[in-house]
């Protein structure tokens, strides 16, 4: 099966989406403390999402553009129109003040997410859809050393992200994230990510992946 540089990646950020929706929806904007707790989450969400637009941009669409030139424009301009609704939404959020007695701003706010989420959701679809059949054609081990720098980076990070990132994927999608760790890391770092990973899954669940 051809490399597919989207799919794990697209279903964190999936469930990401979906549980700041949730969080917004279920936020007493009245009090301080819930909305400074919102703002945080929000604001972790917007810089995984303005980073991931970042290494579409500069790692993955110089190799797509070779084979679906029209596609990566259209894609890359969608990341401008939705980077700046991103940023338009958190200045609405930092606007809204606690206990000033109104639902109103946080019902448009949460409206105006969910719209959000919905363009954002048709646009990583369009990706999944349209660029990943195209760069199938691409030479696998250029499209695996892409794969791989995502865990390159200081060990203490990978470590976290596979902590939290493990559970939301399925049996395939752990095997290949966990073969790409083990191309790239020693084995001292690689033991710092089974015990991450172990204690993410369970014991047993972190063994029968390893199996």
């Amino acid at each position: 099966m051809a490399r597919d540089l989207y799919r794990a990646i697209h279903k964190a950020m999936r469930a990401d989406l979906f549980e700041v929706s949730a969080l917004i929806a279920s936020t007493d904007f009245g009090e301080a403390g819930e909305l400074s707790g919102l703002r945080e989450r929000f604001g972790g969400l917007a810089g995984a999402m303005q980073h991931h637009a970042e290494v579409e941009d500069s790692r993955i669409h110089p190799l797509a553009r070779a084979v679906a030139p029209d596609v990566v424009a259209a894609i890359e301009t969608e990341h401008v129109s939705l980077e700046a609704e991103l940023s338009a939404l958190g200045d609405e959020l930092s606007a809204i003040e606690a206990g000033d007695g109104s639902w109103e701003p946080a019902h448009r706010l949460y409206l105006r997410f969910n719209r959000f989420l919905a363009g954002y959701l048709l646009h990583i679809d369009r990706e999944e859809r349209e660029l990943v059949p195209a760069m199938s054609a691409l030479d696998g081990s250029v499209l695996d050393a892409v794969a791989h720098e995502d865990y390159e980076g200081p060990v203490a990070g990978l470590v976290a992200a596979v902590g939290a990132m493990l559970p939301l994927f399925n049996a395939d999608d752990r095997r290949q994230i966990v073969e790409d760790i083990r191309a790239v890391r020693s084995d001292e770092e690689f033991a710092l990510v089974a015990e991450a990973g172990a204690a993410a899954l369970g014991p047993a669940g972190w063994a029968r992946l390893m199996a």
